[in-house]
Parts: structure tokens; sequence; C-alpha cells
């Protein structure tokens, strides 16, 4: 059996270790759990990966301010079991992530709940199923946890399809497995990661949904959720800022505009109405309410459609910067010499002199995507 323990890859893997030289970096934010629960967990993801022929590591990020569970992970640093980042407070668990990518060096990434949320033992399923695509996102099914638990992940299933058209029936689980060029177009923060696949798909990734089945609840399970209104609220929020960010992040116009034309048509229907009484039917408007709705829903309408503008200038400026896309492959090619000097002179990548000949050649992912 392989143990990468013992190769120089990923042994005391080093700051200055080059990004690419592992196969597989597993991420794990550990925040508010018990540190002796999470240390058994990540014995059993190791004990796992183990058995896979390729090198990895486990990266753990954790908060500085929960002492116990620090101590836990640094004694299991100092063995040699995993690399640990300790924050000096909790930025959030998409943040945490976005940490540890960062200090990470395998060519592929792979997500890990501090407790268990599938069958540990799924997760060699789960690495052979990634092929071609960029992305896999783990359904746990079946499902074992309650039914208010399933209902509300319905519930937000039903939303993604409706509102973003996207097929994604749990997004609230941890598990996901990708290539680390998506890392170069997507970003996240604050509690954004169950977001992480809607991202990538919108900027033309290859994302599947995979089912493995749920880790039962007595063995190592991930703990009962809690149905609070402020964490509902929170959802919510996080729900509306994705839409936006998925539909309108280069059109704002389309959002602001389209909204304040409504508005600024309802509040010039409203003042228009009372004008048409106060000249033809003499009515007084000094005790009207809804003069003062109407001239409102004008101004605002106003403003609504001059942010859409602003966004649309500041887009326009930074165009050049903005990267909504992705080439999945170049067909039919050709490099001559002259071509490649023509190409280089006008900042341009030619395509390999392999893809001559009018034959389509599938190109490595991070080699295609714009940078």
């Amino acid at each position: 059996m392989y143990d990468p323990r013992l190769s120089p890859a990923s042994s005391a893997t080093s700051p200055t270790t080059a990004v690419g030289s592992l196969d597989l970096s597993a991420i794990i934010p550990v925040h508010g759990v018990d540190g002796a629960r999470v240390r058994r967990v990540i014995g059993e993801y190791r004990a796992v990966l183990d058995t896979l022929d390729l090198t990895y590591e486990v990266i753990v990020v954790v908060s500085g301010r929960d002492s116990d569970l620090t101590e836990a992970m640094t004694d299991l640093a100092r063995e040699g079991e995993v690399r640990v980042i300790v924050l000096g407070a909790w930025p959030g668990a998409a943040t945490a992530l976005s940490i540890g990518f960062a200090h990470s060096t395998g060519r592929l990434l792979l997500t890990l709940p501090p407790l268990h949320q599938v069958a540990v033992e799924a997760l060699p399923e789960l690495i052979g199923a990634l092929g071609e695509r960029d992305m896999l996102v783990v359904r746990r099914w079946p499902r074992r946890d309650g039914r208010l638990k399933q209902l509300q992940t319905r519930a937000f299933a039903f939303f993604l399809r409706t509102t973003l058209r996207l097929p994604f029936k749990d997004l609230g689980c941890g598990v996901r497995l990708f290539r680390r060029d998506v890392l170069d177009t997507v970003y996240i923060y604050g509690d954004q990661q169950r977001f992480l696949p809607v991202l990538a798909e919108r900027y033309g990734y290859h994302v599947a949904e995979v089912d493995l089945p749920q880790a039962p609840r007595g063995e190592g399970g991930g703990p009962r959720a809690s149905f609070l209104p402020a964490a509902y609220v929170r959802r919510l929020l996080d729900l509306l800022s994705i839409f936006f960010l998925v539909n309108y992040t280069i059109k704002p116009l389309r959002f602001f505009g389209l909204t304040g034309l409504v508005t600024f048509l309802a509040g010039t229907i409203m003042t228009l109405y009372l004008a048409a009484e106060r000249v033809f039917m003499d009515e007084s408007l000094a005790d009207r309410p809804l003069l003062l709705l109407g001239l409102l829903l004008v101004v605002l309408g106003v403003q609504l459609f001059a942010i859409g503008l602003i966004g649309e200038l500041i887009i326009y400026i930074h165009a050049r910067n903005l990267t909504t896309y992705t080439i999945e492959r170049l067909v039919g090619f050709e490099a001559s010499a002259g071509e490649d000097d023509g190409a280089m002179s006008a900042g341009v990548t030619p395509a390999s002199d392999e893809a001559s000949g009018g034959e389509a050649r599938a190109l490595h992912p991070a080699a295609d995507r714009p940078r």
C-alpha cells in the first residue's frame, strides 16, 4: 500500500512546495466542533486516502480562539498527520476554505467537513468519478437525517431550479472535488462555500452531481441542525446575493433599469391621476398622501436607473479585466512559424502544432482558461 507520509512530496510539506507537486489536497475548515471527535474523523479520512495511488496532503483551517480545538489540531500537525492553519478569528467557512486553497499544492482539491456527511469509504468512488469534469458535487443519497432537514434541502433545491435553472439537489453537503484551475476564476468569501458549484457553473465549468451514501449519525455523522430564524435569514440573504452575482454581475442595468422603470412608471401614473383629478374634478391635493407616494416612487425610480447606469459604466471601464467564460477546447487551429510570430506580437497565445490538420484536440482545462 502506498503511504504518502513516507513520500518526500507529502512529508512535512514546506511553504515553498510547488503548486501541483501533489495529486490531491484535502481542505477541512474546523470551527465549533469537539477536537477529539474531529481528530478521529481526520484519521478515518486519511485511512481511506492512504489506499489510493496518489500523493496527498490534509490541510486543517482552525480559529485560534478555540484553544482546545487548536491544541488538538496542532498535536496532529506535530505528528506529521496534517498541516494546520491557525487563524486569529473565524472569518467564515468560505474564507477559511480560500485560505486553505491558497496554501495547498495539490492539482485536485477536495473539501471535507469536520464531521462525516457521507460514508468515508465512498471517497475513492468520488475521486474516480471526476474524469474530464471540472467539479463534482456530492448529493447525500439515500438520506438518513430528519424529515425537517430533508424538507429544507428540497426547498433549497427548488429555489435553485426555478430561479437559477440549476439542477443541484444537495448544496448543503460540504464534500466537493474540483480541479485547481477552477479557483483562477471563482472566488468565494464569508459563508458562500455552499454556492461554489453555482458560481463555477456560471463561468462555464463542467459541474456534475454524484450520489454518495450519507454517513450514519451514530458513526461520526454531523450534529443535528438548529433551525433558528436567524440562520434562515442569513441563508436567504446569501441566496439573494448569489442570485444577483450569477445573473447581473456584468449587466446591472437589466436589474436596476427594469426595477427603476417599473417604479418610475408606477409613481408617474399615480401623480398624473392626481393631477387630472385636480384639473378636471377640482379635487384638493392638500390631504392626499398618494401624491407623496407617487413623487417618492418617481424619485426612487430615477435613482435605481442611475445606479444601473453607473454600474454599466464601471463594468465598461474594467471590461478588459473581466473574465466571464472558459474555453473548453480549440478545434482546427493551424500554427505555422509566421502565425506564431504574429500571434506573439499581438499578445495572443497560438494553438499547439498538435492541433493542426483540422483535428479536434481537447486541451487541458488549466491551459485553456483565460487568466
